[in-house]
This record gives structure tokens, sequence and C-alpha cells, in this order.
């Protein structure tokens, strides 16, 4: 008691006994009661940024500064600190028009709160503000230097690169090929024997190997077309559908069970498979396969052919599980499955980060 005693005397002895102190004490008046970073920033994150925001930015509107506000967006300056009630911030905020239905509005008090720290300036903390994150800052430089990736570049005419060995081309790509190992000193293989190059070619085209007969006959097949002619009747084989189908159907995520937690039975995904491969069979144009598969039932809903291309909407997993699921949740995983599917098979691109 007597210690609490003696320090409340000695800190009143020092209050009253130095007014250097005081007077050494910015003044409390002389510091903002609002700013930005301590009373609005809050607000906006909690009901403004999701849009406003980062590397979403509609109407061309960053809220993550008061700068940015003074910037503004397409429709002009977020803050007018000179007419604070004729910010358009503030009208749209009056008008009820953000944020837009849907989202959480603010309320009377905060509203007020934004008010009075416009008319007072519109004041910040320190001198400055800090500046926004390089990384977001230069997200618009980043999407249009990854714009200018050769993969998204428009297809162009380009002249044949010039070769030594004119003798050893037969089609156009050879001359990219064969120019790539000229450059580096190469020379093609050797021309493989009959019976290694029918191996070759059967097993590529039917995942079959050829049999003794077939061998045997190219072997001693001596016309100029001998190899064109093994070539065609392998791409005429049921065969051939069959090996070169498990590529798109791996690409598709073609399976015949749910994948999941109950990992059901689906008895007619066969259809799906048997589609593919009378597709390559046919040899079907790629533009109508892929048509198909995307919108067969809007296409032709009479056409089984074109109904049955459309499973390829439900295949990868079906996340079904036990207990009680969210309905909307599975939803969610279904299209974003599809979506992923789409972009890989179809555009090349993974677009899993488009979830979020």
């Amino acid at each position: 008691m007597r210690w609490t005693l003696t320090a409340f005397c000695l800190t009143l002895f020092l209050i009253k006994g130095s007014p250097r102190l005081l007077a050494e004490r910015p003044a409390v008046a002389d510091r903002p009661s609002i700013t930005f970073e301590k009373d609005i920033a809050p607000l906006f994150k909690a009901h403004c940024q999701r849009c406003h925001g980062g590397t979403k930015r509609e109407g061309g509107l960053d809220l993550r500064r008061k700068f940015t506000l003074v910037k503004g967006g397409d429709s002009g300056p977020a803050i007018d600190v000179e007419h604070p009630e004729q910010s358009l911030l503030l009208e749209l905020i009056d008008e009820g028009l953000m944020p837009p239905e849907g989202e959480r509005a603010l309320n009377k008090q905060q509203v007020e709160l934004l008010r009075t720290w416009l008319k007072a300036g519109a004041p910040i903390s320190g001198k400055t503000e800090s500046p926004l994150p390089d990384a977001e800052e230069t997200t618009e430089e980043h999407a249009s230097d990854a714009r200018q990736h050769w993969a998204f570049q428009p297809l162009k005419r380009v002249d044949l690169p010039e070769t030594k060995d004119q003798n050893w081309l037969r089609t156009p790509v050879d001359a990219f090929v064969l120019a790539a190992l000229e450059k580096r000193g190469w020379k093609p293989a050797p021309e493989a024997s009959r019976r290694h190059w029918i191996r070759r070619v059967t097993f590529d085209l039917t995942g079959l190997p050829p049999n003794p007969e077939e061998i045997q006959a190219f072997e001693k097949d001596q016309s100029l077309d001998a190899y064109e002619r093994v070539v065609d009747r392998l791409l005429n084989s049921p065969h051939y559908g069959e090996r070169w189908a498990q590529h798109w159907l791996d690409v598709v995520r073609f399976a015949e069970t749910e994948g999941f937690e109950y990992d059901r039975q689906l008895p007619d995904a066969w259809r799906f498979r048997d589609y593919v491969i009378d597709s390559l069979n046919k040899d079907k144009p790629f533009d109508r396969f892929v048509t198909e598969q995307i919108a067969g039932d809007e296409m032709d809903p009479g056409d089984h052919e074109c109904l049955t291309a459309s499973i390829f909407h439900r295949l990868g997993p079906v996340r079904r599980n036990a207990g009680n699921p969210d309905i909307a949740l599975s939803r969610n995983e279904v299209l974003t499955e599809r979506t992923n599917i789409i972009g890989e098979a179809f555009l090349g691109l993974t677009v899993g980060c488009a979830r979020c």
C-alpha cells in the first residue's frame, strides 16, 4: 500500500512539475482521431475488397489505399477531399448501389464513420502510405507478358529451313527435324530393317505384334508402295481405334467406377469408350469429335451417338460419400472437374487456379 501511494505521488509530481515534458508531447488534438488505416481500410476489406482489391478490380477501382481512392477507376476518382459530400463513393453508398445486392451492406454507423473521415480531409496515419505489393501492382503487366507466350500466338506461315541433305526429306516436317540434327552435327539414324520396321509400326498403331506371316510377306514385298500398304492396312484395323482410344480416355479421365469413397460401378460407361473407338476407326473429323462431346445433347437430342458423346460431362470422380452430403458442394466439385478437363483436353491449359 505504501509503495502504491509513493508511486502515485511521484507520478503526480512529475506531471505537475514538468511542463517541458507536456510541451514536448504532441497534443492529442493534433493527431487525427479517424484514419484510413485504423478505421476505413477494415471497412473496405470486410465489405468491398472482394471486388475492388488485389487482382480483382471491378471498374478499375482499388480500395486498398487512399491514393488509389483518389486515383479512382473507370468512373473517375472515388473520393473528393475538397468536396466530401460530392464523393462518388459516398453517393453510391447513400443510394444503396454499393455494395451490390447480395453483399454485406454498411450500417448507418459505418457510413457516418466514412463521411466523418472524408469531412476531416481523409487523413492517413503517417505522412505517406506504403506502396501496393509489387506482385499485385504489376498483375496486369504479368498478364500482358503471359499473353506473349508462343502458345497464345496466332498460327502463321513459316519458311522451311535449309538443309544440306535434300535427299533425306520426304515431308516439310522432315526439314525441321533434319535442320535441328545438322545444327548439332548429328546424322539421322540408318534405315531400320524391314523386320524391325514392321514390328515398330504394328505396335505403334495397334498395340499388338505382327504375326510371322505378316513379317514374311512384308520382307518379300519389293513393290514401291509396300510401306504405305502396311500402314493403310493397320489404320483400317479395328485394333487401331482400340489402341489409340486409350490415350483420349486417359485425357478425359474415363473410368467405369465413380472413383471416390463408394467407388460405385457405372454400368453404361462402356458406351462412351466404344464411341471413342468407333470415332477413331471411322476417321471422324476432330472438330466434329470435339463438338459432339461438349454439346452432343444440344446438337441432336435424337441422335444416340451425340447423346453418348455427351457422357463426357459425367466422367471423372463423383464425390458421393456417407452421412449427409452437401449437395451444393458436390455439384461444385463436379463443375470444377468439368472445367479442368475441358481446359486440359481442348485448350491445353490447366485452369485449376481459376477456381479461387
